[in-house]
């Protein structure tokens, strides 16, 4: 995202065109750094989600979280329960 920031900053000042003062450099930039700030957040908790301390997970969901950066979302493993294990409900009707 940055990389792209960059690329239209370039493109404009080629251009001689000037920003409107809503989308301003500092805004524009922090934007940019939010995006990739929040991407590679992903990345690490997808990487530490999948790490499979149990053994071979069920399957993997994904997860969204609300952060500093805005909302998250990563994979996480996921162990089903044992089939041989009796539910809480199953307990409480005995």
């Amino acid at each position: 995202m940055l990389a792209e920031f960059e690329c239209e900053v370039a493109a404009a000042a080629e251009a001689g065109q000037a920003a409107p003062p809503e989308a301003g450099f500092d805004v524009r930039l922090e934007k940019a750094m939010r995006a990739d700030a929040l991407a590679l957040f992903e990345k690490v908790m997808s990487a530490a989600g999948q790490a499979a301390p149990y053994g071979k997970p069920d399957v993997y969901r994904d997860v969204t979280v609300c952060c500093v950066l805005g909302y998250a979302t990563y994979a996480r493993a996921y162990y089903a329960p044992a089939a041989e294990r009796r539910t809480r409900q199953m307990r409480r009707a005995d």
